[in-house]
């Protein structure tokens, strides 16, 4: 993926926090790039380029938005694409597992068939390169494969079950596409950085609450017992190194993007306590079949209520109930001899708590 005649890339999602390393991943490889933005983030993403080292080319903006028909495009933009553009990556989603299956549909499953058929009107489209989720293996337990996608399984919230759906109109396109499935996403490795509360951020509110009660720091504290249950994290930084690289990779092929050495839910959770300076005694206790009693009707509304005081969505709880492992296999195969590999946690939670102290009060909840 060096500089070559081939063509721009097309970008949706350029301004959200992945689409932020990737575009200047794809930018000091070279690539000339054609970044979608809506009128409301302009100005925003804007002001963040102007921000890129001096040395890389500065991308090109059209104004626009995937629930829009024709992606909200006027024809001067259009007719630029179908000249210029050779790949599409589309990283534009919508992100909260409390939204509901209209929302999620409307932007992640039907946006998504929206830059489908701009791509396939392309003169010279190489491949359609999809970000989608790990979210799309639901319920699955056991070893989820990187060509696996449809078993059945269900979802417990609508952001996973529209992903699932997403890849399946990619798939049936008939276009070349690539499908990268990150993990969860956490901050930059080095720095720390993030932009949103979601996903372990969650906890690290959660424990920041705590830890600032008075002899919280002390108190006993309870973690599970389970240690068949894994966070497949993956730090910003690597995510967009991969992407980058892999974008190369032969088409029709579906990559998972994780540490291929993932901390159980205990092992993060526990080590996250110290980050945050509770070192009180840890009781552990098994807690699936406990999740399971809460998910049923008589109880969801009230630990629903309870997660939400916590500044936490109920159904990240469902996580807890899958046993899946995701098998990186044909990622790491690619990215051999790159030099792209994915640090291990405990070597990054440090930058990631330090951020998250001196910014806590800056992060969003996610759109």
């Amino acid at each position: 993926m060096e500089a070559t005649a081939d063509g721009a890339v097309f970008v949706t999602g350029g301004s959200g926090f992945i689409g932020r390393f990737v575009t200047q991943a794809l930018a000091r490889r070279g690539r000339r790039l054609i970044l979608l933005c809506r009128s409301s983030s302009r100005s925003r993403l804007e002001a963040r380029l102007a921000a890129w080292p001096p040395e890389l080319a500065r991308p090109t903006i059209v104004a626009g938005d995937v629930t829009r028909p024709d992606l909200g495009l006027d024809e001067n933009a259009r007719a630029r694409l179908r000249d210029e553009a050779h790949q599409v990556l589309h990283l534009a989603a919508a992100y909260r597992l409390s939204m509901g299956e209209e929302e999620a549909r409307a932007v992640n499953v039907d946006g998504t068939r929206r830059v489908l058929e701009l791509a396939a009107g392309l003169h010279h489209l190489r491949a359609f390169h999809l970000v989608s989720s790990i979210a799309v293996s639901g319920d699955a337990e056991g070893t989820f494969g990187e060509d696996e996608l449809d078993r059945g399984q269900g979802f417990f919230h609508a952001y996973g079950k529209s992903k699932f759906e997403s890849e399946k109109v990619v798939r049936q396109s008939g276009l070349p596409w690539r499908v990268f499935r990150p993990g969860v996403v956490v901050g930059h490795s080095q720095t720390g950085e993030a932009d949103k509360l979601d996903g372990a951020y969650y906890l690290f509110r959660a424990l920041s609450r705590l830890a600032r009660l008075p002899l919280a720091a002390r108190l006993p504290l309870i973690s599970m017992r389970e240690e068949d249950l894994f966070f497949p994290l993956v730090p910003v930084d690597y995510l967009a190194a991969a992407m980058t690289h892999l974008m190369a990779a032969p088409p029709h092929s579906a990559f998972h993007l994780v540490d291929p050495y993932p901390l159980s839910y205990r092992e993060f959770y526990e080590r996250s306590l110290r980050a945050f300076g509770l070192t009180g005694p840890i009781l552990r206790r098994p807690v699936r079949r406990s999740v399971r009693l809460l998910m049923l009707p008589p109880l969801r509304q009230i630990a629903s209520a309870a997660a939400e005081r916590l500044g936490m969505p109920f159904a990240m709880l469902g996580h807890v109930l899958y046993r899946v492992r995701y098998d990186d296999a044909r990622a790491r195969s690619a990215l051999a001899g790159s030099g792209v590999t994915c640090p291990p946690f405990p070597s990054y939670l440090p930058q990631l708590v330090e951020f998250f102290r001196r910014h806590e009060s800056d992060l969003a909840e996610p759109a």
